[in-house]
């Protein structure tokens, strides 16, 4: 990452407000339990599989 560059590029308002639906109807209310029930292109370096 270059220096004084951007950030990663912001989630589209669409996926999260899925997201969030998702997890209402499956009764999830812990942002972790939803981390392990969704799959992930690309995890991050600090979780472990």
């Amino acid at each position: 990452m270059v220096e004084g560059g951007v950030g990663r590029a912001a989630i589209a308002p669409e996926i999260l407000y899925a997201l969030w639906l998702y997890a209402t109807l499956e009764g999830v209310g812990s942002a972790r339990t939803l981390a392990r029930l969704t799959p992930s292109a690309g995890r991050d370096a600090r979780t472990s599989e």
